[in-house]
């Protein structure tokens, strides 16, 4: 009876345990997928306010598959905040992250999953539902480091009333942008918005210009070592910029007129004539403005062997990329499937379209979405310009972009020559290679 008893007391403690390991294993089962990405406080207009939420709504909805931590921050910062986790070996599940020469560092090391795979796994979301040019952006020695969902073309946008009232015409040569520029300076108005803080926006412009005498072949290799940075054609264009500084076309505070909102607020006020920008920043445009506003292509410029209007700055700059250790996790890869499903859904690729986002990189119907009125003026101007890849983009690492931003910065204030310029970055580029 006692040997009953205890064998009957043992079971129960069996059952018990049973319970609190399969209740541990349940816990231990639901993992925490981390996405970090720019949509916080405004960035990306409505989109920018509403992912974030509705990302909380279906993280909500799917919390029997893990708990989902949004991790945002804008721009720069959150390219400061990757690198941080980097060292600290804590990149998240999933990120919003830059171009494939961003990449690099993490694709060496391992670090990131062949998105195809992804594709593969899914259910929502065919690898044809994507156009293959801007999956190719992100390809890497037979491999797919990112899922394309970010980029742009210039647009180069002109103040109609205040041209105008000074009796002038809008620029198609460089000579005439020239002349223009002097006119409005005159009388206190700033000819062109584009600064250089860290580089923005002013690598743009430097392309814009690079591109019209040079080639997109030869600044192709550049990140390879086929071609140099220091090429007589480069040092042409550092020299053109050197000669707009001087004659007042750009803000005479080019750092504190530096990037992209300082620039589209110079023009939003009126104080600007002129401004190069991007198709991110559509939604930041005041309506009002817009509707006193015409698109032309960049002025040509003497000897061009390229013509400005059949072509723009432009390319894939940005993707999702996935960490490889969750995505080798079973119970993390279930969990990041879903949430991906959801984040490249034509729901929210069609949302992104109505506050301006785009180009769109996937196949998606827009019919009935209420595209912003300059996200069309410049989707219809721009429709038949090749895109040509920004020269930040060319830059063969992180450290050999950085200085390319910050010596732009130095041309743009007058502070450096224009073979100085090119010296600098050739020999950024050349370290990299090595």
């Amino acid at each position: 009876m006692r040997m009953r008893k205890w064998i009957l007391v043992l079971l129960a403690l069996l059952t018990a345990c049973s319970f609190l390991w399969a209740g541990g294993q349940g816990a231990a089962e639901k993992p925490t997928i981390r996405i970090a990405h720019q949509f916080k406080g405004g960035i990306g207009g409505d989109f920018g306010k509403w992912f974030p939420e509705a990302l909380d709504e279906w993280a909500a909805e799917h919390s029997e598959l893990a708990t989902y931590v949004q991790e945002a921050e804008q721009g720069d910062n959150l390219r400061n905040k990757i690198k941080l986790d980097l060292a600290a070996n804590n990149l998240p599940d999933i990120v919003a992250y830059w171009s494939l020469q961003s990449l690099m560092p993490m694709i060496e090391e391992g670090l990131l999953a062949d998105v195809k795979e992804y594709f593969t796994e899914s259910t929502a979301t065919d690898w044809e539902d994507y156009y293959e040019s801007a999956l190719n952006d992100f390809k890497y020695q037979g491999k797919y480091y990112a899922i394309p969902s970010g980029g742009f073309k210039d647009y180069y946008m002109c103040n109609r009333e205040l041209f105008q009232k000074y009796g002038l015409e809008y620029p198609k040569t460089y000579e005439d942008l020239l002349a223009v520029s002097k006119k409005f300076a005159a009388n206190g108005i700033i000819p062109l918005a584009v600064g250089s803080k860290g580089g923005n926006p002013a690598h743009f412009l430097f392309g814009e210009m690079y591109y019209q005498v040079g080639s997109l072949d030869y600044m192709n290799k550049i990140k390879t070592g086929e071609t140099s940075f220091n090429h007589p054609l480069v040092v042409q264009t550092a020299e053109r910029v050197l000669e707009m500084a001087r004659g007042g076309v750009f803000p005479k505070d080019t750092i504190g007129s530096g990037d992209f909102q300082p620039a589209v607020a110079l023009y939003n006020d009126e104080r600007a004539a002129m401004i190069l920008a991007q198709t991110w920043a559509v939604w930041w445009f005041k309506e009002d403005i817009v509707k006193k506003s015409d698109l032309i292509f960049f002025p040509k410029i003497k000897g061009a062997k390229n013509d400005p209007s059949t072509f723009c700055v432009g390319n894939v700059n940005g993707g999702w990329i996935i960490k490889k250790e969750s995505w080798d996790d079973p119970a993390k890869r279930k969990a990041i499937i879903a949430v991906m499903d959801w984040i490249i859904s034509d729901e929210v690729l069609r949302k992104s379209a109505e506050s301006g986002g785009g180009p769109l990189y996937k196949k998606v119907d827009l019919t009935g979405t209420k595209v912003p009125l300059l996200a069309s003026m410049v989707n219809d101007f721009t429709k038949g310009q090749a895109s040509w890849t920004n020269l930040w983009s060319q830059m063969p690492d992180p450290v050999s972009q950085e200085v390319f931003s910050v010596t732009l910065d130095e041309l743009w204030a007058q502070n450096i020559s224009a073979q100085e310029f090119v010296e600098k970055v050739t020999a950024s580029i050349e370290k990299a290679l090595k």
